[in-house]
């Protein structure tokens, strides 16, 4: 399987890809390909390496579509839509890192991240790629959410809490409504039960399913969850030891947007989310990657003028910590799949990578 991975400059989808993939998994990253060819700054690689890099990345993406025996990460800041859709006809999966704009900036300027960094991150919020849908791929998001743990068990290995709140714009820019988890949670078994739970969304290991919930449901508050871990599995022993310490407090859930619609109220605009799908809840690590307060530190409303604030000290702050011009413009990629063996395959691979302008550097 092929997850593409896709979100804004210092959204933490590398760190999201290090800690779901399993071993034997195939990354495709560009930083860690420039680096592989000799650039010391990891977000900065001088032009020469980055025409070097940009042309292996594009001829490990072609040998990925042709089929390899193993799942495939590629990490994707932006591509436009047909590129998307020809993903999606291959069968690829989407993850879509939920970070909302401050956090980002935040990262930019902590990690002297290049001047012209915080420029991208306004753009991918200001204008996202649009995902495809279908039944060939599926656009998946993940939501992290600050957990509200009410209740630890001593004995059972079991937790409650909310995985999710309605009626507040969060950080990102959503609003999930009453009913938006109605219809899904309907195709699991009666009482919401049976909802697969996993550590850090890593589906590919069997050992990171940790449990499952005997219960779930919309109340006037939320999505509220039971869940129960399976302690037989000492990864799951040591979740739950975590829970009960407070040491981990934050859950994500993996689901599939069905319907949405853009709102514009007087004073706030924000996507509503009407109808998920909803596919797993996860219990995070906070202490591994600091992505707190995602999906479901809620204010009420978004402070607009203070993100604007926020995003110009950033900025200026990147500007002077960088103090380097742009790079310059990318070389228009080669129209090739080279390396396959087989003319059939080569031709599909050669079809998802054929005019493909480069993304701008994470």
């Amino acid at each position: 399987m092929i997850r593409v991975v896709m979100g804004p400059p210092c959204s933490g989808k590398s760190t999201f890809v290090q800690q779901s993939r399993a071993p034997g998994d195939v990354v495709i990253d560009f930083d860690e390909i420039a680096h592989a060819f000799g650039a010391v700054e990891k977000h900065d690689a001088p032009e020469p390496i980055r025409q070097v890099a940009w042309a292996a990345r594009r001829g490990a993406i072609a040998r990925a579509f042709e089929g390899v025996e193993a799942d495939v990460w590629l990490i994707q800041q932006w591509a436009p839509p047909d590129v998307l859709e020809r993903y999606a006809a291959a069968g690829a999966v989407f993850h879509v890192m939920d970070t909302p704009l401050e956090v980002c900036l935040l990262r930019c300027a902590e990690d002297a991240r290049p001047a012209e960094t915080a420029g991208q991150i306004e753009r991918w919020f200001a204008d996202p790629p649009t995902l495809p849908g279908g039944e060939k791929g599926m656009t998946m998001k993940t939501k992290r959410v600050d957990f509200a743990v009410k209740s630890v068990g001593e004995d059972k290995g079991e937790f409650t809490g909310y995985a999710s709140v309605f009626g507040n714009v969060d950080l990102y820019g959503d609003k999930v409504v009453p009913g938006a988890f109605e219809k899904s949670l309907q195709k699991f078994q009666p009482g919401g039960a049976g909802i697969p739970c996993y550590w850090n969304h890593d589906v590919g290991d069997p050992m990171k399913c940790i449990g499952e919930t005997v219960e779930a449901k919309e109340d006037e508050h939320g999505l509220y969850v039971k869940v129960a871990l399976d302690l037989d599995n000492p990864l799951a022993a040591q979740a739950y030891r975590l829970l009960k310490k407070g040491r981990v407090k934050q859950m994500s859930f993996a689901y599939h947007v069905k319907k949405s619609a853009w709102v514009e109220a007087e004073d706030e605009h924000y996507e509503e989310l009407r109808e998920l799908d909803l596919h797993e809840v996860s219990v995070v690590q906070i202490g591994a990657n600091q992505e707190t307060s995602i999906g479901s530190v809620k204010s009420g409303k978004s402070d607009n003028e203070a993100i604007k604030e926020l995003t110009s000290a950033v900025k200026s702050l990147c500007a002077v910590i960088a103090a380097r011009p742009d790079d310059a413009p990318q070389p228009v990629p080669a129209k090739s799949a080279d390396g396959c063996v087989d003319a059939e395959k080569a031709a599909r691979a050669k079809a998802l990578i054929e005019n493909f302008p480069e993304e701008e550097s994470k």
